[in-house]
């Protein structure tokens, strides 16, 4: 299979396009998010504009306080542990003193890999997080 050279550019403003028309919150996750009172973070294959658009569109990039990592930033893509390390360290943490709660399976091999508590959530976060607000 061949692409066009502008393939990539292409797809992303596609992208782009569906994610300012189409994109929104799982129900409850931004209660949960309100309810934690711990630093949170984004880290992620996506490149970083579409990273920030899909934080921005759904209203959620307030909870993270700026904390949104790309691999794209350390060339280091899931389900490599690099995103995940380079997160803990920018935020000045362990890798033990963090959770991951992924949304697919390459994301949860990265956490294990990076030696953080891992969680799998299919469309769940809000039980997830309910989970570590009531501990």
């Amino acid at each position: 299979m061949v692409f066009k050279d502008d393939f990539v550019q292409e797809f992303r403003a596609l992208v782009a396009e569906h994610y300012a028309q189409k994109l929104q919150v799982f129900p409850n996750v931004e209660l949960a998010l309100s309810g934690l009172n711990i630093a949170m973070c984004v880290a992620s294959n996506a490149p970083v504009n579409q990273l920030h658009l899909a934080l921005e569109v759904t209203g959620l990039k307030k909870y993270f306080n700026g904390q949104l990592y790309s691999a794209y930033e350390v060339e280091s893509w899931k389900p490599e542990p690099g995103i995940f390390l380079h997160g803990a360290a920018q935020m000045g943490v362990q890798a033990k003193e963090c959770l991951v709660v992924e949304d697919s399976p390459v994301g949860v091999s990265a956490g294990k890999a990076a030696g953080m508590p891992t969680d799998y959530m299919t469309l769940r976060i809000t039980t997830v997080v309910y989970r570590l607000i009531l501990k």
